[in-house]
């Protein structure tokens, strides 16, 4: 039986048009309605949608911890990734027990050391650090960004006690604005997860506190 050929007919000009216009109100309708998502099962934001953190944060979990770790040199039996591990786990540990918190990926990268001649854990093959300045812009830019997407509290922790010591400043401050809130520093007085205990019960304190004018980033005092 000869095969019959049924030419498809291809959408003219008009069709497409009308079609592009359709999509682009249908488009309209849907952003302007109100996205909610119920609570996922985790609390780092990086494995949550935008409208999973919105709906969270709504539903008061306006603290978000930014852990940073590191990428260096741990001796010969340890992986160079351990510190990012540690501090991943302790800030979950903490946001669980803080209730109503969430967890931020981990900075990876911070200050290890001079770069020509190599000091500190740049001697050692692996290690990648960047300077003073990078690292204070990531977690000025850091805070800027959680504090616009509707943080209120923002605690910065390390895996390291050496983070401290080598903790970005900020010249400005943690500052008030004209509304009484802070706006977002990058300065930060890091907590290691053996402290992690007295900074949880210092949060708690902070938030009771004040409820009308949580400032946008904490100092957290180790």
């Amino acid at each position: 039986m000869p095969a019959t050929n049924s030419p498809i007919r291809p959408f003219s000009a008009l069709k497409l048009a009308l079609s592009a216009i359709v999509g682009v109100a249908i488009a309209l309708v849907v952003v302007q309605r109100p996205l909610t998502a119920p609570l996922p099962d985790t609390v780092e934001i990086a494995d949550m949608t935008w409208v999973e953190v919105r709906s969270a944060i709504a539903r008061g979990y306006s603290t978000v911890i930014v852990p940073s770790g590191g990428i260096e040199q741990n001796g010969p039996h340890m992986i160079l990734g351990k510190h990012d591990y540690i501090v991943r786990a302790t800030a979950k540990r903490i946001a669980a027990q803080l209730g109503h918190a969430l967890v931020a990926p981990v900075i990876s990268l911070v200050p290890e050391g001079d770069y020509d001649p190599p000091t500190g854990h740049l001697r050692f093959p692996g290690t990648i650090g960047v300077s003073e300045a990078a690292y204070a812009a990531t977690l000025d830019g850091a805070a800027r960004s959680l504090k616009a997407g509707g943080f209120t509290t923002i605690c910065f922790i390390a895996d390291m006690p050496e983070a401290s010591s080598r903790r970005p400043k900020s010249p400005h401050g943690c500052r008030r604005n004209g509304r009484g809130r802070a706006s977002a520093s990058s300065t930060s007085r890091t907590i290691t997860p053996t402290n992690r205990r007295r900074a949880s019960s210092g949060i708690r304190a902070r938030r009771r506190r004040r409820s009308g004018a949580m400032p946008a980033s904490r100092i957290l005092r180790s």
